[in-house]
């Protein structure tokens, strides 16, 4: 064991205030559920599934370093931040249900962290629901000299609420709460009616305060508001703690904020447990896990997960895999690929976000922002630094990956977004909820403005579900499909009608300016050069296709013949409109036109991406003229678009390339390099396909380049990145990007 272990045990009523809320997304949940890492800005955040639940988290600095060169605030950590250098963090493995491990190196603060969180599986004390959950923390020095810590831990009251501390017992109670350390000889209450513990030279020592902050909480904001300057009376690694926090300290406050002085290596326990009633039991340290129970249920848990990954990633396609292709692809993973995709997946899982409070909306009328309902939503946030928020166009490649390893979740999530569609059927393009997320956003992004769309991936991977739900759980699934249904039509219906064009039967991003097209999720991707009511886009008309043709299949699970029928028509009819007017005969591709003054048609004419995203999306039919036409296109090495790391998201022969911001003209995306394996296996999976050997080539060329490229990179930084550079292979911009680079793993596993 660890030369200082220290046990916290935090005591919460498990809260039944959803009243309040007009909007609340139904939680199926297991007990391991109800609380997690479901707070993704700061580096390690929990909260349970309520509005009114506290949020919990660390933040830790090493106080010895702080002085004229190094301030306080550079060397304080809590939400994830590129400026802080780390050189690791995120989570390792994460189950997305009761168990996850990070690890963190924190060069400056010359520490080594790992934050594993676990739900032991035991009953103790008549507790039968089993609900409570271990955060253990443990610290090593980078160096071989022991360094010391500051380690904050902190439990925010949400509301109006307060809590109260008894100096006789040291326990801390709120409305609906109860915290408490469990006694040690190495333990501290800082007051201000205490002064004695002041002045104790100890090493691992644990103060103690109760604050009152502004109603909107933030904790590094407010504690390094509430910290003074150390003194020089004590050891440089220890402050005055009676100067650690204002005079206006008192015994009540809507805070809860522990600092413990530790020197390493260490280890700290802290223990969450929910009660079924308002008012919490009290705490008897028998009846929580000990040190031994709990790194044996951290241990079992981990063993759980390697166990459930290897059979889900790792144990092979089944029947609807050919021999010849299964001999060609499934190698075995080496050791670094087993661990970058597990870091995918786990910090993927990990980055499951709990969103509650009210959104801001762009009035179009009145030109001001409006505050919409309370709304409750979950979501996976692409990465923490970046993009701490939900984002609609991702949040469908997430379920990609998640329908595969947690069926509930991906519905769980997916029905959130659905929950939020307005009367009219518009869905933000963010999920922005309350004062946390909108910290971790720029102020710019928080209205979100009705009529404003992106790529409804949201309907695309219905069809995953659709395909890969098990038999034994049908109805189980149809009940799912039954709650989505309305709000899924109101929104196709919706698309339908918002993003039409002037050109009748055809579809524009409303919203495109002449640089950018933000609402097609490819920014700056080149469009028509001139702005025009009178052009159709490409990709839209095949996301509209990809809509009818899901929820057509769902009617028709539904038993909802007429509704199916009606789908199904608009399917095939959209279907010919693209194969008769979005093909360039002269370019061999299809690409988006517009009209000139004289209604003469004309192609964009660039190359990439936007090409073939009708069979990306599997739109175009594979008994038609132009299938084979744009699937060699594909293939051909010449086109600008290969390089030996993945597919160029513009071709280099292209005079946009790289122009613009150059984010969506020439780097490679891992999300559309997804749909374009994920194309190639279906073909190279039919060995009576006419040009089956070249597209077996292609496609294998293409899944082990992406591997590699991911792989090396995550090896050399610690990383999954947002973007891949196409010359370099280089990881660019936000990172660590779990989000739909996370794909990596469906690729590894040819689980598409």
């Amino acid at each position: 064991m660890p030369s200082t272990m220290i046990i916290l045990v935090v005591i919460l009523a498990l809260l039944t205030l959803f009243e309040t809320i007009d909007h609340v997304v139904a939680v199926n949940m297991t007990v391991s559920k109800l609380c997690g890492t479901y707070r993704s800005y700061p580096y390690v955040g929990i909260q349970c599934q309520n509005p009114n639940s506290p949020v919990m988290g660390l933040l830790w600095y090493q106080p010895s370093i702080v002085g004229n060169t190094t301030s306080l605030k550079t060397l304080l950590r809590h939400e994830s931040n590129h400026d802080d250098t780390l050189q690791q963090f995120g989570w390792n493995q994460h189950d997305g249900t009761g168990y996850g491990t990070q690890k963190i190196i924190d060069q400056q603060n010359h520490i080594k962290l790992s934050a594993t969180w676990v739900h032991p599986n035991q009953q103790k004390c008549g507790d039968t629901k089993n609900a409570r959950w271990v955060l253990r923390v443990t610290g090593e020095a980078i160096e071989k000299m022991p360094t010391d810590l500051s380690l904050f831990w902190y439990v925010g009251v949400p509301g109006d609420f307060i809590a109260q501390y008894d100096p006789s017992s040291g326990i801390i109670n709120g409305r609906n709460f109860q915290t408490s350390i469990v006694p040690s000889n190495t333990t501290r209450y800082a007051s201000y009616w205490d002064d004695k513990c002041c002045q104790s030279k100890i090493y691992n020592a644990t103060y103690f305060a109760v604050f009152q902050a502004p109603q909107h909480f933030n904790p590094k904001t407010n504690i390094l508001q509430e910290l003074r300057n150390p003194t020089s009376s004590l050891p440089p690694h220890l402050f005055d703690a009676s100067s650690l926090y204002r005079a206006e300290t008192v015994l009540v406050g809507n805070q809860i904020v522990q600092q413990l002085f530790l020197t390493t290596p260490f280890q700290v326990d802290f223990h969450l447990r929910l009660h079924e009633s308002k008012y919490a039991a009290s705490h008897d340290s028998l009846c929580q896990p000990n040190w031994e129970e709990v790194t044996t249920a951290i241990n079992e848990a981990r063993h759980r997960f390697q166990r459930r990954f290897k059979n889900i990633f790792m144990g092979g396609r089944q029947t609807e895999v050919s021999s010849i292709h299964r001999r060609v692809s499934s190698l075995e993973w080496t050791r670094e690929q087993i661990r970058m995709a597990q870091y995918a997946l786990g910090n993927m899982l990990s980055s499951i976000s709990y969103m509650h409070g009210t959104s801001q909306i762009y009035d179009n009328i009145t030109k001001e922002i409006r505050t919409g309902p309370p709304t409750i939503g979950w979501t996976i946030v692409p990465d923490r630094p970046d993009h701490a928020q939900g984002y609609l166009w991702d949040d469908g490649f997430h379920q990609q990956l998640m329908h595969l390893w947690d069926m509930d979740w991906a519905e769980e999530i997916l029905g959130s977004w659905y929950g939020m569609a307005d009367e009219q059927g518009w869905i933000p393009r963010q999920m922005i909820l309350g004062d946390e997320a909108r910290w971790s956003a720029r102020p710019s992004s928080w209205p979100q403005v009705p009529g404003s769309a992106n790529p409804p991936s949201h309907h695309w991977v219905l069809h995953s579900f659709l395909r890969n739900f098990r038999k034994d759980e049908g109805e189980k699934f149809k009940s799912f499909l039954r709650s989505i249904w309305d709000p899924l039509e109101r929104n196709i219906e919706w698309y339908l009608r918002t993003q039409a064009s002037e050109i009748p039967g055809f579809f524009r991003w409303k919203g495109r300016t002449k640089e950018f097209c933000l609402p097609s999720g490819m920014d700056d991707y080149p469009r028509a050069p001139i702005l025009t009511r009178m052009e159709a886009h490409l990709d839209l008309h095949c996301w509209m296709i990809v809509s009818c043709r899901a929820i057509s299949k769902i009617a028709s699970i539904l038993g909802w013949h007429h509704k199916s029928v009606l789908y199904e028509e608009r399917t095939v009819d959209l279907t010919n409109r693209m194969l008769n007017s979005f093909w360039d005969e002269k370019n061999g591709v299809f690409d988006d036109f517009y009209l000139d003054e004289n209604k003469n048609k004309i192609f964009v004419g660039h190359l990439g991406y936007l090409n073939f995203f009708p069979i990306f999306l599997d739109v175009l039919p594979t008994n038609s003229s132009m299938f084979l036409h744009v699937l060699l296109r594909l293939l051909d090495r010449d086109n600008g678009l290969w390089t030996k790391y993945g597919l160029r998201s513009l071709s280099d022969k292209d005079p946009y390339f790289m122009k613009g911001d150059s984010y969506w003209t020439g780097p490679i995306w891992l999300n559309v390099n997804y749909l374009a394996v994920a194309t190639l296996f279906r073909y190279s999976n039919l060995e009576e396909f006419p040009i089956h050997a070249t597209v077996l080539k292609g496609y294998t060329e293409l899944r082990q380049g992406l591997i590699q490229l991911v792989v090396d990179q995550f090896t050399e930084t610690g990383f999954i990145w947002e973007v891949y550079d196409a010359k370099t292979g280089k990881g660019l911009d936000n990172h660590p990007f779990t989000g739909w680079s996370a794909l990596i793993v469906n690729i590894m596993a040819e689980l598409y």
